[in-house]
């Protein structure tokens, strides 16, 4: 079984932009040039409404 605990140590989680916005960021200094986010579970309008302007806004 996999805990919350353990996604937690591997992705970011939370409402923390800053958080968000680091991980993207070790993408993007690798190399990549695309990527994909989404939330597991409900919510996803909700999700997005964050991300966009709090996390990819960052990223030009």
């Amino acid at each position: 079984m996999v805990t919350e605990e353990m996604v937690g140590r591997n992705v970011p989680c939370g409402d923390d932009p800053a958080e968000h916005r680091a991980a993207v960021r070790e993408y993007a200094e690798a190399g990549f040039d695309e990527f994909y986010v989404g939330r597991l579970g409900p919510q996803q309008e909700g999700f997005f409404d964050f991300y966009r302007p709090e996390v990819l806004a960052a990223f030009g």
